[in-house]
């Protein structure tokens, strides 16, 4: 994962993937969340690893996390299942399971939307 300048592209910062490759990051103010087989939380001004939340490499790297409130939210690789985790911390915050198979993500005005195989929920968040 790469962070490069606006002005000339010049690279600013960049973090070796561990595993499989970086899937595309969340950036919300100095904090970058991003999966590569693990969640993790970097600062936006100079990559430096803030956390790592461990899930077995049972993540997604498909689709971005959405981070709304004190939550960041990733799918499941392919047992449909939502792993929350505090955005403080990394501590996992919630498991949320159902149906089979990745979902997609996303989160504004202190909800999260999944959609999956074409049903969309809305879920509160916490801070």
């Amino acid at each position: 994962m790469t962070a490069r300048s606006l002005n000339d592209g010049s690279e600013i910062w960049s973090v070796a993937a561990q595993y499989e490759g970086w899937g595309p990051p969340k950036v919300r103010g100095n904090e970058v969340h991003a999966v590569d087989d693990e969640l993790y939380r970097c600062r936006a001004n100079d990559g430096k690893k803030q956390w790592m939340h461990y899930s077995g490499g049972n993540v997604s790297t498909r689709t971005p996390p959405a981070v709304q409130g004190g939550t960041v939210w990733v799918s499941g690789r392919n047992d449909g299942r939502l792993i929350v985790a505090n955005t403080r911390n990394g501590r996992q915050a919630a498991y949320v399971s159902g149906g089979i198979g990745e979902c997609t993500v996303t989160g504004d005005g202190n909800r999260i939307f999944v959609a999956q195989f074409g049903t969309t929920v809305a879920l509160p968040v916490w801070s």
